[in-house]
């Protein structure tokens, strides 16, 4: 609360102190030219929020590229996050989530099966779930995109002009210009997986981790491959075809290595993190279940 008061006041102060300075006192107007906020979009930036997200107690993770990998809190399953659209930039590779602390496991993420076109039927109202959860099947089309040369035929622009002493419409008169067009040259399968992310036993199935409040650490990028879905207990999930919905008998889990914190630390400072805020920063460990570790993802 006490970060989003400081946020409105600064804010409140530099909108005044452009629009009407000479209203203000000398000593007013030197606290204008002594605001800390030197940049409109501090406060939205990643800097911003991880300040103001460490100070009210939140967590932090670091993430890497846009993967997609979606977690859930153990203690409310409602609370989820993933890698790709709840990222606050820090440059063009790296990005910031803030989270609730807690402990976290791994329940799904995208996926795709290349060459693939599905032509499947419905398999009824009967539907064999599997431990490992399911998948979302939806076919796409490869496209390649090019350019090529067209003419515009002439035609009226929308406007009248006075011309002799009448009011006429104006022409656009043809031309040759580049626009770009596309075409099918494959076909491949977009994938959902999703997993209920505990075994069981209630043991992570695939990954997990744990944070604490005002923690800032680097999470590692994992991502699913390979998916083989049940295609003989597949439902169909659109009214018109080309989405299913399987049960998921195998896939493969990878785990990218974390990358150097020295590295990650560099690109923060790039971003105005302070030495302090830096300094809390850690590669954050992370507990593969029996499914991780069968997939070689361990370390």
């Amino acid at each position: 609360m006490r970060a989003t008061l400081d946020t409105v006041i600064l804010l409140l102060r530099k909108i005044f102190c452009r629009l009407f300075p000479a209203l203000f006192l000398p000593a007013l107007l030197s606290g204008c030219a002594l605001s800390p906020v030197a940049d409109d979009s501090v406060w939205r930036s990643a800097r911003g929020i991880t300040e103001a997200a460490v100070a009210e107690g939140k967590a932090v993770v670091i993430v890497q590229g846009r993967g997609g990998a979606v977690w859930q809190s153990v203690s409310d399953p409602a609370v989820t996050f993933d890698t790709a659209s709840r990222r606050k930039p820090l440059d063009d590779e790296y990005g910031v989530i803030v989270i609730k602390p807690g402990t976290y496991v791994l329940t799904g993420g995208p996926a795709v099966i290349d060459g693939a076109v599905l032509h499947l039927k419905a398999a009824g109202d009967e539907y064999r779930s599997s431990r490992l959860g399911r998948v979302e099947l939806r076919n796409k089309d490869l496209l390649q995109y090019y350019e090529a040369p067209v003419y515009v035929r002439p035609e009226i622009n929308g406007w009248w002009g006075w011309h002799g002493g009448f009011f006429q419409p104006g022409w656009n008169m043809g031309y040759w210009s580049t626009r770009t067009f596309s075409r099918v040259v494959g076909h491949y399968v977009e994938c959902d997986i999703i997993s209920p992310g505990k075994d069981a036993a209630g043991r992570p199935l695939w990954a997990a981790f744990s944070i604490g409040p005002g923690e800032v650490a680097v999470l590692r990028t994992v991502g699913f491959t390979d998916p083989r879905p049940n295609y003989d207990q597949c439902r169909s999930t659109a009214m018109f075809g080309g989405e299913w919905s399987c049960p998921l008998e195998e896939v493969t889990l990878t785990a990218e290595e974390a990358p150097p914190l020295a590295a990650v630390s560099g690109v923060a400072s790039r971003a105005g993190f302070s030495p302090a805020l830096r300094a809390r920063m850690v590669i954050k460990e992370i507990e593969f279940g029996s499914e991780g570790r069968s997939a070689g993802a361990a370390p």
